[in-house]
């Protein structure tokens, strides 16, 4: 006798984010899909123009609860009065 099992793996994209600078919350970022699983490119999820030149430090924050979030980082963008930085 054979058994197959169908497994259906879903996966969330809702994303909810929290954003600090040196532990001041400054941001957050929420998105709630249409039902379609699709991811969302090239998204700005937060901008700030009015940070001041110096050591800071950054953290993106992902809420524990009921609804898990999904977060893929990409990439950073950081740019000074002085030049522009990639990560």
């Amino acid at each position: 006798m054979h058994t197959a099992f169908l497994q259906i793996i879903t996966y969330t994209t809702f994303t909810n984010l929290t954003f600090s600078i040196d532990g001041v919350q400054v941001g957050d970022f929420s998105y709630n899909p249409d039902g379609s699983d699709a991811y969302v490119y090239n998204a700005l999820v937060y901008a700030n123009t009015s940070i001041p030149n110096g050591n800071h430090t950054f953290v993106l924050h992902v809420p524990q609860g009921a609804n898990a979030s999904l977060v893929l980082f990409d990439y950073i963008e950081y740019t000074s009065h002085m030049s522009a930085l990639r990560l």
